[in-house]
């Protein structure tokens, strides 16, 4: 699979009510811990966009993640806290489950997005890092998310 545009899956993310109580049915269930905890606002996430257009500067942005490894596997739990994330949207229209999966891209990721016209649902910098979600529903069946390290190292 030399032309493929995935290089490898680096994590699936679920969408959840309260982050508290899906993570101790991770453990006391599946025992799945080591729950490292993230808080996304304006102060840890810069050039944020929804619907493809930026957020407006004086709108609070709110989101609580919990991410831990299994196996080769990023599971990231999600709850967000504020109206105005895709990751609110999905959970008032579909309730809590799958939302997407994250790869690890090779160059032509980029350029068959553009070609098939697939749509950016969001888009954030954190840390040195651009998160993309693109709307790949109609061809995977899911969003995908790509990583790439940004050229502008500021914090």
């Amino acid at each position: 699979m030399e032309n493929a545009a995935f290089r490898d899956i680096a994590q699936v993310a679920v969408v959840v009510r309260d982050i508290e109580a899906a993570m101790e049915r991770y453990r006391s269930i599946y025992g799945i811990d080591g729950w490292e905890i993230m808080h996304l606002n304006r102060e840890s996430a810069r050039n944020i966009t929804v619907g493809g257009k930026p957020l407006p500067e004086d709108e609070d942005y709110q989101v609580i993640l919990a991410m831990t490894q299994v196996g080769n596997m990023n599971v990231e739990l999600i709850q967000p806290l504020t109206p105005n994330s895709d990751y609110y949207r999905f959970l008032e229209e579909h309730g809590e489950g799958f939302h997407h999966v994250a790869i690890r891209q090779n160059d032509s990721f980029f350029k068959l997005m553009e070609e098939r016209g697939i749509e950016i649902l969001a888009s954030a910098t954190i840390g040195h890092t651009d998160c993309v979600y693109y709307d790949t529903r109609k061809d995977l069946g899911y969003i995908v998310e790509t990583f790439k390290e940004t050229e502008d190292k500021q914090d």
